[in-house]
């Protein structure tokens, strides 16, 4: 069976401000339908196509995309390098697309950002009042968050 591999090594840089590095790849094949082994199915688009391309990556574990044609001569080295390149681009600006849990560890990296820029902008007396409730009980908070809730309602 007849291969073609491209791939780009690349790089972004993460919501911490650190790069991180990339590899994208590409796989050009002929297609030989096979009966899946699992659901004992024919793989209707390997049947019907002449050729495949899959476009993946390792940074961690990237999604993997295929695309199919019944003329082989669509999938040539321009539109290869081109989907990839495209693929490339695209994974720069949205890594969260690819790497699983990125944008949930991003939100509570710039929520924790904010709090600390929060946390330096208070006064001495309000200083005072966070410690206070950072060395107080929880049940004693909450006790004080009741009261606050109750005099904010009186206004």
């Amino acid at each position: 069976m007849k291969e073609r591999v491209e791939y780009r090594v690349d790089s972004f840089v993460d919501f911490t401000g650190m790069e991180r590095k990339f590899v994208m790849v590409a796989l050009s094949q002929e297609v030989c339908a096979e009966i899946d082994p699992d659901t004992e199915n024919w793989d209707e688009d390997a049947l019907l196509s002449d050729k495949c391309l899959s476009i993946g990556g390792k940074a961690r574990k990237l999604h993997n995309h295929a695309l199919y044609s019944t003329d082989p001569g669509l999938i040539n080295r321009g539109v290869v390098n081109a989907l990839l390149d495209q693929e490339v681009a695209f994974f720069k600006q949205c890594p969260g697309k690819y790497l699983k849990g990125y944008d949930t560890a991003k939100a509570i990296y710039e929520e924790g950002r904010k709090m600390v820029e929060l946390e330096a902008s208070l006064s001495d007396e309000e200083r005072t009042c966070l410690d206070t409730l950072l060395t107080s009980k929880n049940d004693r908070v909450d006790v004080i968050y009741d009261i606050y809730n109750y005099y904010q309602s009186q206004k």
